[in-house]
């Protein structure tokens, strides 16, 4: 199998997010689809469609990515509105402190934070995008 210089930095993307939010909060961590770990956690995971070309040559490629970062939180916990609010603050702190990570990406960008009202367990949504400049 082929690994496209797209899905090896995706895979390196996702790493990073992971120990940045890892260094941070003492919540399960991972990628992907939906896992209900029934304790506060946080879901890392591209959107559809995860990227779009910005533009490119023989030499770079220049895409820009698009990342839902999801906390989660047991559900009837005392004062939930107060510790996602805090939870949200702070994410965001972390967010805006990284947007730029050396060789990783440049120019995050926060699109969307909000509080979905939906089956899932209580908790705060970024909607995010990062542009990555790639040798090839």
């Amino acid at each position: 199998m082929v690994i496209t210089y797209t899905k090896a930095t995706e895979e390196k993307i996702m790493a990073v997010l992971e120990d940045i939010f890892k260094d941070e909060f003492d919540s399960s961590i991972y990628t992907g689809p939906y896992q209900n770990l029934e304790t506060e956690s946080i879901q890392i995971k591209f959107e559809i469609p995860a990227s779009e070309k910005l533009s490119g040559t023989t030499f770079f490629l220049e895409r820009r990515f698009f990342i839902e970062i999801r906390l989660y939180t047991e559900d009837g916990m005392e004062d939930l509105e107060k510790f996602l609010s805090n939870r949200s603050d702070r994410i965001y702190q972390l967010l805006n402190n990284n947007i730029t990570n050396s060789t990783n990406w440049y120019n995050l960008n926060i699109v969307e934070q909000y509080f979905p009202e939906d089956e899932l367990p209580p908790g705060v949504l970024f909607s995010i995008s990062l542009d990555n400049y790639t040798k090839l």
